[in-house]
């Protein structure tokens, strides 16, 4: 069985499956069933050997809150987990989300306190897990780590996305690309002129970083021995990295040890300190930062 995106070639079978359960709001005839899912964030449908088996549709901000409106499985499949597979591709990974829906039917109610809801006195509701992360793939990640929401909330980390347009701006030592968003870009490539023209060589060690780049940061960090505060001390937590924004750039000058606090002492720092505010940059973490990371004086980020 396959649960995917409900096809246009399948729009006839799911809309026959929920007027043979009775219902009748908006699938009275093709048109406006059409005209229903056009309008859904989530229309799913469950396949096997190309035969519909069931649908599920929701609506969703597809950040907090969801409401699945329609549930329906056919009756010679129905006990076979294919509802189940339904509501929780629906649902999706998040478990900060907060998911609704209504039903009265005993059965029903039943069906769905399985799968994490719980009865009030109008809806059937899953509550989000306030404590969760935004994105699944950070959630599991601080798990890993022992990350928690409480040591996020005290130092005021920001959880950034991955940023999915990006441009290459540069090849560090190992072949690998540096990116960054097509805007950083451009500024990044006015302010490297602009600091060569004044004789300064400002180049880069780090710019976009993946979570997932993050995360082997430190388990590599972990593995030789040091301990989670040392270590979030100097790497924010995967997912909690400017670098993911592809806005965020590690600078070095030649002569300088790469990722140090003596990068302040060279010409670069001067320079940067007087100008790269003019191309949209600052300096993300002086010394005595907010969010409880060392000083970082080669870190700066496009705004």
């Amino acid at each position: 069985m396959l649960v995917r995106a409900i096809e246009p070639s399948e729009h006839e079978a799911a809309r026959c499956l929920l007027l043979a359960a009775g219902w009748d709001r908006a699938v009275s005839n093709l048109q406006e069933f059409q005209a229903l899912l056009a309008a859904s964030q989530v229309a799913l449908v469950a396949v096997r050997d190309g035969q519909v088996l069931g649908f599920v549709r929701a609506i969703t901000d597809g950040l907090t809150n969801g409401y699945i409106s329609m549930v329906v499985v056919a009756p010679e499949h129905r006990g076979q987990g294919v509802g189940s597979a339904l509501v929780r591709a629906a649902m999706g990974e998040s478990r900060r989300m907060t998911w609704v829906l209504r039903a009265s039917d005993d059965g029903a109610i039943t069906f769905y306190k399985k799968l994490g809801f719980t009865q009030s006195a109008v809806a059937l509701e899953r509550a989000g897990d306030k404590t969760a992360f935004a994105s699944a793939q950070v959630d599991t990640l601080a798990v890993e780590f022992g990350i928690t929401r409480e040591l996020v909330d005290h130092r005021g980390l920001l959880e950034y996305q991955e940023a999915t347009d990006l441009v290459a701006v540069g090849v560090n030592s190992e072949g690998r690309e540096h990116r960054l968003t097509p805007a950083a870009a451009q500024a990044w490539f006015g302010m490297q002129t602009a600091a060569a023209t004044d004789g300064v060589e400002l180049l880069i060690v780090s710019a976009f970083r993946s979570v997932a780049r993050q995360a082997e940061i430190v388990r590599r960090k972990l593995g030789a021995g040091q301990t989670l505060s040392c270590v979030l001390a100097l790497c924010a937590p995967p997912g909690f990295s400017e670098h993911h924004s592809g806005r965020a750039i590690d600078l070095t000058t030649p002569g300088s040890v790469p990722l140090e606090p003596s990068f302040d002492q060279t010409a670069a720092f001067a320079w940067l300190s007087r100008h790269a505010g003019t191309f949209g940059f600052r300096m993300s973490y002086p010394v005595g930062n907010t969010q409880g990371f060392a000083y970082e004086p080669w870190h700066w980020c496009f705004k």
